[in-house]
């Protein structure tokens, strides 16, 4: 990995979010974080207007160094494995908030996401936390 681009923590979601969703068909992407992506849509879940915030990644080309780690710990080099590992820490460092965390991840892409704002910020932290920590406090 040569540069990863992590002060997810200093996210914040825009005041106008409302309007941004209405004006972009319900979805708001922001990419200043590439190769990390956010993601804010509405949509419906089990018949219920829903609010997602949601952060994924490609675990590929910039995860060269973390993937040789992950597997290391036991798990795939894919969307699956730091899907798991994810929600393995997330469960470990802050319980509470693992409980409301959901992933809709595939092979190609780790997707982790929360269905409340206040929680989304905690859920980068966590996100920018677990890699970091990964890396060993390094990230080159």
């Amino acid at each position: 990995m040569n540069s990863l681009n992590l002060p997810l923590h200093t996210f914040k979601i825009p005041e106008n979010i409302n309007e941004l969703l209405q004006n972009n068909d319900e979805m708001w992407k922001y990419d200043d974080f590439s190769p990390f992506n956010i993601t804010i849509s509405n949509g419906f879940h089990k018949g219920k207007a829903r609010t997602r915030y949601q952060i994924d990644f490609c675990p590929y080309e910039e995860f060269d160094k973390l993937n040789q780690h992950i597997e290391g710990l036991g798990f795939e080099a894919d969307g699956y494995g730091w899907t798991d590992y994810m929600l393995e820490y997330i469960s470990e460092t802050a319980p509470a908030l693992s409980k409301v965390v959901f992933e809709d991840s595939e092979t190609e892409t780790c997707v982790l996401y929360v269905e409340e704002a206040k929680y989304f910020v905690p859920l980068l932290t966590k996100v920018e936390e677990a890699i970091k920590e990964l890396a060993g406090g390094s990230l080159m």
